[in-house]
C-alpha cells in the first residue's frame, strides 16, 4: 500500500514539476498562489494528496498501519510514532503555503481527517491487541494533524508532532515489554500487572497521562494549543463540534458492544467486564442525557418563540444535536431486537421532529423577513456638496426622520420613552415591526 502511495506521489511530483517548470519546492510554493487551477496542476495536486494520505494512513488507505504492527517493538516505536507516518504530514506542511487557498486542498484534508477519525475510533474499540490499539490511536493523531494542516495551524501541528513522538514511543515500548514478560499482548489475558511489572506500569501511567492531555504534561500543552487553533477560526470551530459528535458516536458504539457482550455470552475476564460496564454507563448517560436535553430545548423553542429571534434559525449546535441523536439511534437500532427498534424509532421521532421542524420553520421565517426588509428599505440619498476632483463619492445616508416627539411604548413600570437616535435622526427598517418600535 505504501509503495502504491509512493508511486502516486512520484507521478504527482513529475506533473507538478512540468506544470511549474522547476522542481524546487521553495520556488513552487512561492509561485503557486499566482497560478490558475489548470488541469495539469489539479491532477498533480490529486496525486500528491493520494500519496500523502497513503503515507499518513488516511481514509481510505488507513488499514495498513495496524497490520504493520508485526514488526519488532523498537521498529514500531521509531517508525510509527515519530518518523514514517508523520512524513506525509510534513509534506503537507511544506506545500500548504502554496495550496492553502485552494478549495480542493482545504476540503480534501478536512474530509479525509473527519472520516478517518470517525471510522478509526470505531475500529479501535474492537481491537484486543495492545500494539494494534496503539496503532489506531496513532491514526487518530494523524487525522488531527491533517485537519490542523488544512487550517494552517503551524504551531499546533508542531506541538502535537513533538508530543506524539514523546508519549507514543514509550507506550510502544511498554507494549513490547508486556509481550516479552507475559508472552501475549491480548488485553483479555492481562491484568494486575502493576505488581509484577511496577516500572513498566509507571512508564505506562506517565505516557498515558500525556496522551490523555492531563495537566502538568506536555500533551496537555499541545492539546491546549490545538484547542486555541481550532477556536480561532469559524470553519474549524464547526469541525471541533463535529469531532465532539464523532467522540459521542464512539462512546455509543462502545456501549452497544458492551451490551452485546452482556447479552450474548460470558465475558472473558474481570477487566473487560468492568470496561463493558463503564462504557455502557457512559454511553447511556451521554446519549440519554443528550436526548432529554433535546426534548426540553425543543419544547422551549416551540412554546416560547419570542425567546429567540429569527436570526438564530438553523444553528450549528441544533444541527449537530439532531445528527448526534440520529447516529446514536442508528447504532442502537442496528443491534437491538424488533421491540427495542420500535421504541427507539418512536423516541427518535419524538426527540428530533420538534427540533427539525422548528429549525425549518425558523429558516423560512428568516428568509421571509429578509425579503420584507429589502422591500421596506428606505430610499438613500446624500446631502453632501459636490465631491472634490479625485476624491471618493460621498457616503449615502438614510433619509432624515421627521422631528416628532419620540414614540412611547408600555413597559412593566409604566410608559418609557424611546431614546433619540443618537442625535442623527436616522432611522432604519425595523427587522421585527410587529414587536417593538425600532430606532437606529
Amino acid at each position: 500500500m505504501t509503495g502504491t502511495g509512493g508511486l502516486a506521489l512520484l507521478a504527482g511530483f513529475i506533473l507538478l514539476g512540468q506544470a511549474m517548470g522547476t522542481t524546487s519546492i521553495s520556488t513552487i510554493v512561492a509561485q503557486l498562489p499566482q497560478m490558475p487551477a489548470f488541469p495539469t496542476l489539479t491532477a498533480a495536486l490529486v496525486l500528491m494528496l493520494v500519496g500523502t494520505f497513503t503515507k499518513s494512513a488516511q481514509f481510505p488507505f488507513h488499514f495498513w498501519l495496524p497490520n504493520a504492527m508485526s514488526a519488532p517493538t523498537p521498529v514500531s516505536a521509531y517508525l510509527h510514532s515519530a518518523t514514517m507516518v508523520t512524513l506525509g504530514v510534513y509534506l503537507l506542511a511544506r506545500f500548504d503555503p502554496g495550496f492553502g487557498e485552494w478549495t480542493l486542498w482545504k476540503w480534501a484534508l478536512k474530509a479525509a481527517g473527519s472520516l478517518t477519525a470517525a471510522w478509526g475510533m470505531v475500529l479501535a474499540l474492537r481491537e484486543r491487541d495492545l500494539k494494534r490499539i496503539l496503532a489506531w490511536s496513532t491514526v487518530a493523531t494523524l487525522v488531527t494533524l491533517v485537519g490542523l494542516r488544512g487550517e494552517g495551524a503551524t504551531v499546533a501541528v508542531g506541538a502535537l508532532l513533538l508530543a506524539h513522538a514523546l508519549y507514543k514511543a514509550p507506550l510502544f515500548f511498554v507494549a513490547g515489554n508486556i509481550d516479552h514478560g507475559t508472552g501475549t499482548r491480548v488485553i483479555d489475558r492481562l491484568g494486575n500487572l502493576r505488581h509484577a511489572m511496577p516500572w513498566t506500569a509507571a512508564a505506562a501511567l506517565l505516557a498515558g497521562a500525556s496522551m490523555a492531555g492531563m495537566p502538568m504534561s506536555f500533551g496537555y500543552i499541545a492539546k491546549d494549543v490545538i484547542l486555541a487553533a481550532k477556536g480561532g477560526d469559524e470553519v474549524f470551530a464547526f469541525a471541533r463540534a463535529a469531532n465532539t459528535v464523532f467522540g459521542a458516536i464512539a462512546v455509543a458504539v462502545a456501549a452497544v458492544a458492551a451490551i452485546r457482550w452482556l447479552q450474548h455470552g460470558r465475558l472473558p475476564g474481570y477487566g473487560v467486564a468492568m470496561l463493558a460496564v463503564l462504557t455502557a454507563a457512559l454511553g447511556t448517560v451521554l446519549l440519554g442525557g443528550g436526548a432529554v436535553l433535546l426534548v426540553i430545548a425543543a419544547w422551549g423553542v416551540v412554546a416560547l418563540p419570542d425567546a429567540l429571534s429569527r436570526q438564530h434559525a438553523a444553528t450549528k449546535a441544533g444541527t449537530l444535536a439532531v445528527a448526534l441523536v440520529c447516529a446514536g439511534a442508528a447504532f442502537a437500532v442496528a443491534e437491538s431486537s424488533w421491540t427495542w427498534r420500535l421504541l427507539l424509532i418512536i423516541g427518535f421521532l419524538l426527540a428530533t421532529l420538534p427540533v427539525a421542524s422548528n429549525l425549518l420553520a425558523r429558516a423560512a421565517v428568516r428568509e421571509a423577513g429578509q425579503e420584507a426588509d429589502a422591500a421596506r428599505a428606505p430610499v438613500v440619498g446624500s446631502d453632501a456638496g459636490p465631491a472634490a476632483p479625485g476624491s471618493l463619492p460621498p457616503r449615502p445616508r438614510l433619509i432624515a426622520a421627521p422631528k416628532t416627539p419620540p414614540a412611547r411604548f408600555p413597559t412593566i413600570g409604566g410608559f418609557q420613552p424611546v431614546p433619540p437616535c443618537g442625535g442623527s435622526g436616522a432611522v432604519r427598517a425595523c427587522p421585527m415591526p410587529d414587536r417593538l418600535p425600532c430606532c437606529c
